[in-house]
């Protein structure tokens, strides 16, 4: 996947040097890097004898580089042709422009649009714990996500957006200099989007572009593993703690403690391998998550779908939700599918 995404910077029309930063991997993944650097010569890689975590390994290599333009990517992207082109001169002409996000695929078939990002705040994390305990709740939060998510999809032009996801920023250096660098005690997750509410106090502004493409396959199962949902939670706790007052995240803490009623949608049990009858102009949203909140997007074109299996096989395994929303607005259909471990 690395090689794939390196091989995609080198078809880039602009000038670039590659950092490869690697946080002690196994033997497995160093004899990688090692094969890389025998084909791609102009890397530069920095080996750390200890996992520094996500942001440490950021700052390492940003304090090396010599670009005037910074992109902090993941391994597991790819980037269609001109997209660095693009996002730099974008950031060239746009006054107050402190970062950029491309439009973002989940697949190299261009089938689904990934969500725009949130920046995490109390009031966002207040409304997750109500509309958790209240169908109402969650339809009046969903159609309000939904609302502004529509319009950053459908959008032909740069958009503001409120954060920018950490698989994909590009900023400049001179941006970086005046925030500072990646906080560090974010061990992974939250980085991002301390990153971003710190380069708008600068008073500069985020942006969508989506006349610049690019593609993320993350792994899901590797965000569910329990290691994974350790840091996030350490992170999300470090994150409260540096923007919120004490009695603030007790009162989130107390909100939690809210009986559930068990609040979602109601699903109709499908299998990822059944055709599903679709419609001209509407939308087929997908998620891992009940609460579709947030969910993927494909523009539908046709009188059915089917999922393609290589994109069903990255996913984790577990319950996939599928939402059918047509051209007027109204929902047709909601699914429920498992993937099973294989």
């Amino acid at each position: 996947m690395l090689q794939d995404c390196i091989k995609s910077i080198t078809e880039q029309d602009v000038a670039f040097e590659v950092i490869i930063v690697d946080n002690n991997s196994g033997e497995h993944d160093r004899n990688i890097l090692e094969s890389l650097q025998i084909n791609f010569p102009f890397l530069t890689l920095l080996s750390n004898k200890v996992n520094h975590g996500f942001s440490k390994a950021n700052n390492q290599a940003l304090a090396i580089s010599r670009g005037e333009y910074i992109l902090f990517l993941n391994p597991d992207t790819l980037l269609f042709p001109s997209c660095l082109a693009r996002l730099i001169s974008f950031l060239k002409t746009a006054h107050g422009a402190g970062a950029v996000i491309p439009k973002l695929w989940m697949d190299k078939e261009k089938t689904f649009l990934l969500p725009p990002s949130y920046l995490p705040s109390a009031a966002e994390m207040a409304q997750k714990r109500l509309y958790m305990s209240s169908d109402l709740l969650l339809d009046f939060f969903f159609n309000r996500w939904l609302k502004k998510a529509l319009k950053y999809w459908n959008s032909d032009t740069p958009l503001p957006t409120d954060a920018i996801s950490g698989a994909f920023i590009m900023t400049t250096k001179k941006v970086m200099e005046s925030i500072g660098s990646f906080d560090e005690r974010f061990p992974l997750y939250f980085e991002d989007s301390d990153l971003c509410r710190r380069i708008k106090k600068a008073g500069a502004e985020l942006y969508y572009y989506p006349h610049a493409e690019a593609v993320h396959l993350y792994n899901q199962s590797a965000k569910s593993s329990p290691e994974s949902l350790e840091k996030f939670a350490l992170s999300e706790r470090l994150y409260m703690e540096k923007y919120y007052h004490p009695c603030v995240i007790k009162a989130l803490s107390q909100l939690a403690k809210l009986p559930g009623t068990g609040a979602g949608f109601s699903y109709k049990a499908w299998n990822f391998s059944w055709p599903i009858e679709t419609f001209c102009d509407g939308h087929l949203f997908y998620s891992p998550l009940q609460t579709m909140m947030p969910c993927a997007a494909h523009k539908l074109s046709t009188d059915h779908f089917i999922f393609d299996k290589e994109f069903v096989k990255n996913l984790a395994d577990g319950m996939h939700y599928v939402l059918l929303l047509k051209s007027d607005g109204s929902i047709h259909e909601k699914l429920s599918m498992e993937k099973l471990q294989r």
